[in-house]
C-alpha cells in the first residue's frame, strides 16, 4: 500500500493502532480462554475498528486478530498490518521478534502497509544491529512498493536520567541513522516547537506524532507538531482508555456501557484528531 492510499483526502495520516487486542483484553480483565471472555472481547474490538475506521485514514492492525475483523470499516480506509507482535514479557529495549510465518511479502498480499515497532537509543550495544535490521525491512518494503511505518520509542538508558535536551539530540541521531526511502517515521512528542521543525527539515517524507499521553494533552501536542510541519498522527490507547472503568456491580466490563462509550466519546475523539491534522494540510491530494 502505498502513501496516498493511506493519507486523508487533505493529504494527512490520520493513523489509528488498535494492533495490540490481546492489551485491550488483558485491561479489560477479560480471560479469554473462557467462551464468555473472548466474546466481549470479540466484541469491543470489532467496535473499535468499526468506530474508529469512521475517521481514521488507516487502521493499524495485527495479521491474525485484525484481518478477519477489518471489513468492520469504511471501504476507504487503509491498512497497516504489524511485523511484530507486543509481548509484554519481552525486552522493553530489545530487538522486536517478527511473527512467525508473516512477514512484508504478506502484508503487501493483502493490500496493506507494513508496521514495526522499534525500541531504540543510538548508544546502545544493539544500535548497529538495529539500524541493519530496519534497513533490511525497509529496502524488502520498497522492493515490494508498500510503505513501511515505524514506530520509534527513543529510551531513556538505564544509567541514565531522562533529560530534554538528551532525548531531543538522541531522537533526531536515531532519525538520522534509520531514515530511509518510503518509511514513515511515528515518533514521540519531540517537546517543542523547534525540536519539532528540526524534525521536519531532517525528513522528506511525513511523520506523525504517536500516542504516549492522555488525550487534552496529547491535542496540544499535535497541534504545535502539525504548525511545524508533521504530517499528521497515530493515535492509539488514550482514545479509548476510559472503557476500562467502565464495569457492572460484580465488576466485570459493562459491554452496553463501554459499547456506548465507544459510539460517542471514542468516535469523538477520532474525529477531532482527524480534522484537527487536516486544518494544516498543505495541499489537498487530487
Amino acid at each position: 500500500m502505498t502513501l496516498p492510499a493511506l493519507q486523508t483526502k487533505a493529504g494527512q495520516l490520520a493513523l489509528v493502532d488498535l494492533s495490540h487486542p490481546s492489551l485491550v483484553a488483558d485491561q479489560l480483565g477479560l480471560d479469554l480462554s473462557q467462551p464468555s471472555g473472548l466474546s466481549i472481547a470479540e466484541n469491543v474490538y470489532k467496535e473499535l475498528v468499526s468506530v474508529l475506521g469512521k475517521s481514521a485514514s488507516a487502521l493499524w492492525l495485527d495479521p491474525e486478530h485484525g484481518l478477519p475483523v477489518f471489513l468492520h470499516r469504511r471501504p476507504q480506509t487503509g491498512l497497516i498490518l504489524s511485523l511484530n507482535r507486543f509481548q509484554p514479557d519481552d525486552d522493553p529495549t530489545g530487538t522486536p521478534s517478527l511473527i512467525e510465518g508473516w512477514g512484508v511479502e504478506q502484508a503487501s498480499h493483502n493490500y496493506a502497509a507494513a508496521a514495526l515497532t522499534l525500541p531504540y537509543h543510538p548508544d546502545e550495544q544493539e544500535a548497529l544491529y538495529k539500524k541493519q535490521f530496519v534497513a533490511e525491512i525497509a529496502d524488502f518494503c520498497r522492493h515490494q512498493g508498500i510503505v513501511l511505518v515505524l514506530k520509534l520509542m527513543v529510551y531513556t538508558p538505564a544509567d541514565q536520567e531522562y533529560d530534554q535536551a538528551a532525548f531531543q539530540t538522541a531522537q533526531l541521531e536515531a532519525i538520522q541513522e534509520l531514515r530511509a526511502a518510503d518509511l514513515v517515521f511515528a515518533l514521540q512528542y519531540p517537546r517543542t516547537p523547534l525540536a519539532c521543525a528540526t524534525v521536519t527539515a531532517e525528513l522528506d517524507e511525513p511523520w506523525v506524532l504517536a500516542d504516549d499521553m492522555e488525550y487534552s494533552a496529547y491535542k496540544t501536542a499535535l497541534r504545535e507538531a502539525l504548525e511545524n510541519g508533521a504530517g499528521g498522527f497515530l493515535a492509539g490507547q488514550m482514545l479509548w482508555q476510559d472503557i476500562y472503568q467502565l464495569r457492572t456491580k460484580d465488576a466485570s466490563p459493562d459491554l452496553l456501557a463501554i459499547t456506548r462509550h465507544i459510539q460517542t466519546e471514542v468516535h469523538d475523539r477520532g474525529s477531532e484528531l482527524a480534522r484537527i491534522s487536516d486544518e494544516y494540510a498543505a495541499e489537498p491530494i487530487s
